[in-house]
């Protein structure tokens, strides 16, 4: 509790500004949210935020009312008779004063000072003997400031009244210390040091180093007791000359194992001289140390009177403020003034009365505590209007010189649950058999009356967002937040589907229509592209018209996005989904059954679907293909030429295979250019078949020449691998030869035995001579193996490879 160093004197107080009161621009109290009536509108505006001059009647408030807050026209509120009675009513405010008596311990050095404050023998009595002059001045200046016609009736607040007009202050000496501000210190009893906390006094400290043994392990022979020591030998050694013996003299260099001079690997520390313990370095050995709770004083400051030598009292008398109020009605008392009293507390009552004065004003006083009664009396406006809406009646009140609505909900309740009930009925029927389009707009057109009300706009609003619609009870009821909120939701799912079941068929119909079409212009593999897409281009359809139709009917495009938010979150959109799912998956598993066809026929038939290799083909492909395999290329290339370029795939390898041969036995550019033609031929024929060995073979051949790029070469082993795997012999001789020569691959000499293993495995006799080299030469190998070698010349020689008869002959590569 803080001390009122310079408190105020009742001379300085005046009627005008008394303590408590509210100064110029301090704000009146706010109502209680708890207790304050609850209005759907405090001031009548427009929808631009500024008020409306009209002719100020109630009827012209509840008009633009209905017209700012619901989609109805205002012209259909008629009114019926308006009548206004003024309600008599008291406002009492109990302004209760006590008297408080404070007190707080203090030093020396805290005492207050100032003209207050009074020295004192018994602080307590002598403020206790001011309590009822202090209380009595209090009430006078509140009975005062009462009667001042300028003081409304919830000016004054609660709090402190006056403050103190004088502080008793005793003080005594401090029993502690005596009177001397210091005190012994408890830790060294005054003698200034302690024992060290290091050594406990002693004065030596156990070794670190040597773990208090006062033994570490010998550097020298790392505790194992034995060292390794050198020494040059010399001896003598009988050495043969020819004829006789010599006698010779040699050293050599001999080590063995001694002994340590350590005891059993371990030696003296050498910072404790082997004793275990060393001096201590906190007390420099003696033991003890500077006092560090006082740091050598030997006493410390005295904590209750704060080094002052003296403690005591300090004691005051403060008047404070409590105000309550009552509200009465005066007789003749309004039907509806009961109800106006439950709905508003006293000041929203206050603020709407006019005219309220001081009637009454008097002063109670009960030992430390008094009170001075005020009472109001004002007349309150309470208007009752009859309308008709439509072939409703309906009676409302309105009161104060604000016109408070007391009763208007129950209008705006019946033109929302109007909207809502229409709604609801839209969807029940919409459960029954009809058209999916016929459904969709019997229900737009209640939910676009619905969310055209502003009431209404914030349910939607949370609804969307997912939040509580605890918040907004304070405009509508609970009921009918849940019911908005169910038939809202309901209408959303409903629409989305009833749109989905209008439009699933549309995009799967094109895209079908476009895949025929291009079908029959002989593009079969082309008319999976719009098949394909038919499922994107049907949800995307999908999204759209429901996007349309949610903004038209909700109101503005973020809506709309929110609303489709929530329907694929709640997963309310798997009925539309799947009736777009299903028959464009349809449509493109009937493209890839199309297409597998053929593509099968394509792989099947020999000519390719050109009219040409349709019309002429069969007699001049077999003597095309018989020119091939007799390798009279010359005769075969024209043909062959025709009937490639009509689309014949295996006209492909032939022609590669011919112009090889060209480009081998020709010399100059033309040689080149039929190389690459070759190339590109036989890449053909594996992309049209591509389990033709044959046509792997030669590809891979051609694609491993030399200048060809590194993809290229790639390319080829993959092609001559592939070959090898289905067995072609030429195909592992040719990887061989390139693993085991290098150049357009790395070296790699077990790869290369690899290939030449498994073409000898096919009987190529070559292949055979082959491994028996790599054997001689150990290429692969830890070492040459020169009888494996023979081995494999000797089965080469056998398949009449003459090369390892010349072998076998020789004994030897050196040889041959």
């Amino acid at each position: 509790m803080n001390i009122p160093v310079e408190p105020v004197s009742n001379t300085e107080a005046t009627i005008d500004e008394a303590p408590g009161t509210e100064r110029d621009g301090d704000a009146p109290p706010a109502a209680d949210p708890m207790t304050a009536p609850t209005a759907l509108v405090t001031e009548d505006t427009d929808s631009s935020g500024s008020t409306e001059h009209d002719d100020g009647s109630a009827l012209a408030k509840l008009r633009r009312l209905v017209r700012d807050r619901t989609r109805f026209d205002d012209t259909d509120v008629n009114g019926v008779n308006e009548t206004c009675v003024a309600q008599g009513l008291t406002i009492d405010a109990t302004h209760a004063l006590e008297a408080r008596l404070e007190s707080v311990g203090i030093t020396g050095r805290s005492q207050p000072t100032g003209k207050g404050a009074q020295p004192s023998r018994s602080a307590i009595t002598d403020a206790a003997s001011d309590t009822g002059h202090r209380l009595n001045l209090g009430l006078d200046l509140l009975y005062t400031k009462l009667q001042n016609p300028a003081t409304v009736y919830d000016e004054l607040r609660d709090g402190l009244w006056l403050p103190a007009e004088a502080i008793h202050v005793e003080l005594h000496r401090c029993s502690p210390c005596y009177g001397k501000g210091r005190v012994t210190c408890y830790t060294c009893s005054g003698s200034c040091t302690e024992i060290c906390y290091n050594c406990g006094g002693a004065g030596r400290t156990s070794c670190t180093w040597c773990s208090s043994t006062g033994k570490v392990m010998c550097t020298r022979c790392s505790g194992t007791s034995t060292v390794t020591v050198g020494s040059m030998e010399y001896y003598t050694e009988q050495v043969w000359l020819g004829d006789r013996y010599d006698s010779q003299t040699k050293s050599r260099w001999v080590e063995k194992q001694v002994a340590c001079n350590c005891s059993y690997g371990r030696v003296n520390c050498s910072y404790c001289v082997g004793q275990g313990r060393i001096g201590c370095v906190r007390c420099s050995t003696t033991g003890t140390i500077t006092c560090r709770t006082c740091t050598g004083m030997g006493d410390l400051v005295c904590e209750p009177c704060e080094g002052s030598g003296r403690v005591g009292t300090a004691a005051w008398v403060e008047v404070h403020h409590k105000v309550k109020y009552g509200q009465n009605w005066l007789s003749p008392i309004d039907q509806r003034a009961n109800e106006i009293g439950r709905r508003a507390d006293v000041h929203a009552i206050a603020s709407e009365s006019g005219g309220l004065a001081l009637a009454e004003l008097h002063r109670t006083k009960d030992g430390m505590s008094g009170a001075v009664l005020a009472g109001y009396r004002g007349e309150l406006d309470v208007l009752h209007l009859d309308v008709t809406h439509g072939e409703q009646n309906y009676h409302v009140v309105a009161y104060g010189v604000n016109r408070q609505w007391l009763d208007l909900n129950h209008i705006i309740r019946d033109l929302l649950n109007g909207d809502l009930e229409a709604l609801r009925s839209a969807l029940v029927s919409a459960d029954t058999s009809g058209h999916a389009k016929a459904r969709k707009e019997r229900l737009t057109g209640p939910l676009r009356d619905v969310v055209e009300s502003e009431l209404n706009t914030a349910l939607v609003e949370a609804t969307l967002d997912g939040r509580s619609l605890v918040e907004l009870h304070t405009l509508v009821s609970a009921d009918y937040a849940e019911k908005l909120k169910d038939a809202l939701l309901s209408a959303l799912k409903r629409i989305y589907d009833d749109i989905a079941m209008h439009t699933w068929w549309q995009m799967p119909l094109v895209c079908s229509l476009v895949a025929l079409a291009t079908w029959q212009l002989n593009h079969p593999y082309w008319a999976m592209l719009p098949a394909v897409c038919a499922l994107p281009m049907s949800l995307g359809l999908l999204h759209f018209q429901s996007s349309r139709v949610f903004e038209s009917t909700l109101g503005d495009q973020a809506r709309s996005d929110k609303a489709l938010q929530y329907v694929r979150k709640a997963k309310h959109h798997r009925k539309g989904l799947w009736l777009h799912l299903l028959p464009s998956l349809l449509v493109l598993a009937l493209s890839v059954v199309g297409a597998a066809r053929q593509y099968t026929a394509d792989r099947s038939s020999p000519v390719s679907s050109a009219p040409l290799a349709r019309l002429g083909g069969d007699a001049t492909l077999r003597q095309a293909m018989a020119d091939c395999q007799s390798k009279t290329f010359a005769k075969a290339r024209p043909a062959l030429q025709r009937l490639a370029e009509q689309g014949n795939a295996q006209a492909y390898s032939c022609l590669a295979q011919a112009l090889w041969e060209k480009s081998r036995n020709e010399q100059g550019p033309s040689s080149t250019s039929d190389r690459l033609a070759a190339r590109d031929w036989a890449l053909r024929a594996v992309d049209a078949l591509p389990e033709d060995t044959e046509a792997l073979l030669l590809a891979g051949q051609l694609t491993t020449m030399a200048n060809q790029s590194p993809a290229n070469v790639a390319k080829g082993v993959a092609m001559l691998k592939r070959a090898a795997a289905k067995g072609n012999g030429e195909a592992m001789h040719t990887l061989g030869l390139m693993y085991i020569m290098g150049g357009q691959i790395p070296k790699d000499s077990t790869q290369a035995r690899h290939w030449f293993t498994e073409a000898a495995n096919t009987g190529r006799a070559d292949d055979m001579y082959n491994l028996g080299l790599m054997d001689w030469r150990g290429e692969g190998l830890p070492g040459p193996d020169k009888a494996r070698a023979r081995q494999w010349w000797n089965k080469a020689a056998s398949h009449g490879d003459a090369r390892a008869r010349q072998a076998l002959a020789q004994e030897g590569l050196d040889s041959h």
